[in-house]
This record gives structure tokens, sequence and C-alpha cells, in this order.
């Protein structure tokens, strides 16, 4: 398959992903700074507060660099948050790999 072949079928899934998950919200669940702190058994205090450092309210304006050093988090999600964090985790590995060989292809 030629390279604009395989960047129009990327583009055209993350057009479609975007489609599918518009309007998908975080609402009360996890949130990726709180994950990191449930990984290393903070206190609800520290949950929190790491909480409030999460202020998008759209997957879509999750930064780039939270998913790019984020990868061990999903499993520290909810639900809510895991249904939230997927499309911008899909979305990252579509734009940021090379989907011949998986490795990340710019620094986030």
């Amino acid at each position: 398959m030629n390279q604009m072949t395989r960047e129009a079928r990327k583009l055209a899934l993350i057009e479609e992903i975007t489609r599918a998950f518009d309007g998908v919200s975080r609402e009360n669940g996890v949130s990726l700074s709180e994950a990191r702190v449930i990984d290393d058994c903070g206190s609800d205090e520290e949950r929190g507060k790491a909480r409030a450092r999460d202020t998008e309210t759209r997957w879509q304006d999750v930064p780039d660099d939270d998913i790019s050093h984020a990868s061990d988090r999903p499993a520290f999600l909810d639900a809510v948050g895991f249904r939230y964090y997927v499309p911008a985790f899909v979305v990252w590995f579509l734009r940021y790999t090379d989907s011949g060989s998986g490795q990340v292809t710019q620094a986030a």
C-alpha cells in the first residue's frame, strides 16, 4: 500500500472516531492524572487535587503530551473515564505511529 493511501485511510479513520465519540464526556469518571494517583495508592485528597488538573471537557482537547505519557493509566480508569479517553488514545496512536512498524514517528 502506498504512503498516500495509508495516510488517507488514517485520516478517514480519525474522522470516523471523532464522529462516533463526539459529545462523550468524562462526567464524574476517573481522569488521567487521578489514575496516576490511584496507581501510586494515593489518598482521596491527592486524587481530588490530581483530578482538578485535568480541566478539558472534550476528549479531543486532551493534550497529546498527556496521552503520550499515560500508556499505563487506562488500567486505572473506571468505565466512564475509559470511554472518555479511549478515542484520544486511539487517535494519538494513529497520528504518531508508523502503521507498519508501530514506532512513534514524531515526539508528541
